[in-house]
């Protein structure tokens, strides 16, 4: 994530679900969305002090991933990215090795793959 953020801090996850409510509330986001949205593990926030934050990042937790995995990564980041207008990136957090095949759909899909031991 040091490439996408130099410093980030969690983050208002109350603000985030007010704008997923409203949308949600006037129809510019399906019930998919608004769940997807909600249910993101962690969402981080670019901190420059002083400023709003100018990037977002949707993080998924898995200790064993799949397809499915990378797309609800790729789908909760766009989501938010819509709702907030603030760029929103895509991030997946696990602890196994993936073969290439799914560091293949990752980039196709924009999911960064972040491996903690």
């Amino acid at each position: 994530m040091m490439d996408y953020f130099d410093f980030a801090v969690l983050a208002d996850r109350t603000s985030i679900n007010r704008q997923l409510i409203q949308a949600r509330r006037n129809g510019l986001i399906t019930r998919e969305e608004y769940e997807g949205g909600r249910n993101v593990d962690i969402i981080a926030r670019e901190q420059r002090e002083g400023t709003a934050p100018h990037r977002l990042a949707a993080i998924e937790v898995s200790v064993t991933f799949n397809e499915d995995d990378l797309k609800n990564a790729a789908e909760r980041a766009a989501a938010i990215t819509r709702i907030t207008g603030i760029p929103t990136g895509a991030f997946l957090i696990t602890r196994n090795v993936w073969p290439e095949t799914v560091a293949a759909i990752a980039t196709q899909l924009g999911v960064t793959i972040i491996r903690r031991p």
